[in-house]
């Protein structure tokens, strides 16, 4: 999470914010437009905002003498647009030598190097091609630049001949190309909604790509920044990550940007990524390893510890990439299109809910292709299905009465906000039992409290084994008649019968549907 510079000037949707070098052999030029019989002959050099506290000019490479003579363009642009377009094409070939030509009827020193830095800039725009905007922008340190030219019939003819310091080679981004469309065909997208997708994809970096915590202080080992190292090496800086899901989030037609600002204090870098009609937070590096996302698919309130850069916080940025107010939910009407699941068929009774809350993020498999259905469900995972399905309300206590549950859980959090909000009190005041099988009447009295302990209209009890005055009596009748449980039969709820898997997330599909 090192090495991203506090800058005050970052790629946004369409330019750079033009630095004003002045190179110290420049001090001495003249100002003003040659003759008409003079030659021009001017040099600039830029370094890549994002890693001006880690490279300085001396890490750049230096241009050659061939790259530096003064020899006409092969063709002049009109336009910085068209000279920003063919500086593009042969920055994605990793060319270190870039020469594009202009026409201009301005010559003046400060004009010429401002075209020099808006055609660079006009290179790396957020076009939504995979291999260009963010993903050039991340990856490189900075560039040389010789302008020369002459002058004819009032126009200029301006060769600008960049010397590039790109962070991965032509070589390294073909293997990395060949291994990408090996990973995404086996993560088998087609016909897959976005947000299944985008699931997907983060679930491979998260599992697939660890922190580069080795290399993090060598600032000689800049491959770290790059989707390569987290794709082929599997281990990169905060950027690595960030750069290979907006790859492969664009690969897939989800349109997604790299944000840099502070985490938790220090300079970070994540995504944003569209999801209908709005942009989410997605912070990979922070998500790479845990079983359960804290930073997926986030609104801005709920995306704690990240600050933007004020480039990436401006109104016209906002407009340009609105954000949901609210993390996103997949609509609960369109159920995956695929499901992931050898054990789930179309015919079992809790197919569409398992879809349901797989797509929802309430449940994963017992591995990528298992759900488990008959097995039981904990204790510990019934109130995180819960407390997941009611988007994962930060507990408004850090008081844990119960000595089996520690913060080092992943159900902690789930745990206390249904303590606090008395939908459950642990099995005694001091333990909670988080291992132990949940029971249909316990379940149902978690929905029923959850639900605000709502009173039942219905006045006759169909189910033999659920007495009146039971503390989850008035739960099952409420479950009854709005047919979150039919009952195991008519006459017969099972009450103390373990609930399993299927039955659980069955209850909670119908519960919020």
């Amino acid at each position: 999470m090192k090495t991203l510079k506090n800058f005050f000037a970052v790629l946004m949707t369409s330019v750079f914010l033009l630095s004003a070098w002045t190179c110290p052999a420049m001090a001495n030029e003249t100002e003003t437009a040659p003759a008409a019989s003079e030659t021009i002959n001017l040099t600039e050099h830029y370094i890549n905002p994002l890693y001006e506290e880690v490279i300085d000019v001396s890490d750049l490479n230096i241009p050659s003498e061939n790259s530096i003579s003064a020899y006409e363009a092969t063709e002049y642009y009109d336009s910085v647009s068209e000279a920003g377009a063919d500086f593009r094409l042969q920055m994605k070939q990793r060319l270190e030598t870039i020469e594009v030509g202009l026409l201009t009827d301005d010559a003046e020193t400060d004009t010429l190097k401002s075209l020099c830095k808006s055609i660079a800039s006009e290179a790396l725009i957020h076009t939504g091609d995979p291999t260009e905007g963010d993903y050039l922008f991340w990856q490189y340190g900075g560039w040389h630049c010789n302008m020369t030219g002459y002058s004819e019939n009032d126009l200029y003819y301006i060769t600008f001949t960049y010397t590039m310091t790109y962070y991965t080679t032509a070589e390294q981004e073909d293997e990395l190309n060949v291994v990408l469309a090996d990973v995404m065909n086996g993560l088998s997208l087609d016909n897959k909604t976005d947000y299944e997708k985008m699931k997907s994809i983060y679930t491979y970096i998260c599992d697939n790509v660890t922190y580069d915590y080795d290399n993090l202080n060598d600032d000689d080992y800049t491959l770290k920044y790059t989707a390569y190292a987290a794709l082929i090496n599997k281990t990169a800086v905060c950027q690595g990550y960030a750069v290979l899901l907006y790859r492969m989030a664009l690969e897939t037609g989800i349109d997604a940007r790299v944000i840099a600002g502070e985490g938790n204090g220090g300079a970070h870098g994540w995504n944003i990524a569209r999801m209908d009609d709005y942009y989410y937070n997605l912070d990979a590096t922070w998500d790479a390893g845990e079983t359960t996302y804290d930073y997926f698919l986030r609104c801005e309130d709920n995306f704690t510890g990240h600050v933007r850069y004020d480039d990436y916080a401006t109104e016209e940025f906002y407009n340009s990439y609105p954000m949901g107010t609210e993390d996103y939910q997949p609509s609960k009407d369109n159920p995956p299109t695929e499901n992931p699941f050898t054990d789930v068929n179309e015919n079992d009774y809790y197919y569409d809910a398992v879809l349901w809350a797989y797509q929802n993020g309430i449940v994963n498999g017992i591995d990528e292709a298992h759900f488990g259905p008959s097995r039981p469900c904990t204790r510990a995972q019934s109130t995180a299905f819960l407390w997941r399905a009611n988007n994962e309300p930060e507990p408004v206590t850090t008081e844990n009465p119960f000595e089996d549950v520690d913060p080092s859980d992943y159900y902690y959090k789930a745990v206390l906000w249904a303590y606090k909000n008395g939908i459950t009190t642990g099995k005694d005041e001091i333990h909670f039992q988080p291992g132990n099988t949940v029971t249909r009447k316990e379940f149902v009295t978690f929905l029923w409290r959850s639900a605000g302990e709502p009173e039942p209209e219905m006045t006759e009890n169909p189910f033999v084994d659920v007495p009146d005055g039971q503390y989850y009596t008035k739960a099952v009748l409420w479950a009854y008649e709005n047919e979150i449980t039919k009952g195991k039969d008519e006459t017969h709820f099972q009450p103390n019968n373990q609930c399993i898997r299927a039955q659980v997330v069955s209850f909670l599909y119908r519960f919020f549907n």
